[in-house]
């Protein structure tokens, strides 16, 4: 696979998951939502993305229904650096909003690349980094 299906990867899987939080951060916030409806609708159409795009594993977490949506960084826009070896490849993006970096860890399963983890971090405004990588959850 080229650099750039798994880049295309990432990207498909951050559009689907902003849209998600965006869809569902509005029906959260209508005057008389029940929430508890919210979150399980939300959870049903994340399982779904995640079946599609991560390794098949137990996760503990799902991000949650965020405003901005969690991803919104991760755009056409974003910079991308890719390495990889024959089963393993790491997708960091250095995002312009936020100051949040992402490192995506994927994994090639069954003939296809999906991913199995990330971490993020923060930076400060002269672009340089004193944070260290920090798992994310999902």
């Amino acid at each position: 696979m080229e650099d750039r299906e798994l880049v295309r990867l990432i990207l498909d899987f951050a559009q689907e998951m902003n849209n998600l939080q965006l869809c569902y951060a509005v029906l959260l916030r209508r005057k008389g939502a029940d929430s508890t409806d919210v979150f399980r609708r939300y959870r049903e159409e994340a399982d779904r993305i995640y079946t599609r795009c991560l390794t098949r594993r137990k996760r503990s977490c799902y991000y949650g229904i965020s405003y901005p949506p969690f991803f919104c960084g991760i755009t056409e826009a974003a910079e991308f650096t890719v390495e990889h070896t024959e089963k393993r490849a790491v997708v960091t993006v250095h995002t312009d909003v936020g100051s949040l970096d992402f490192q995506f860890n994927l994994a090639l399963r069954k003939g296809e690349w999906r991913i199995d983890s990330f971490k993020q971090r923060y930076r400060i405004e002269d672009g340089c980094s004193p944070y260290q990588w920090q798992y994310g959850n999902f």
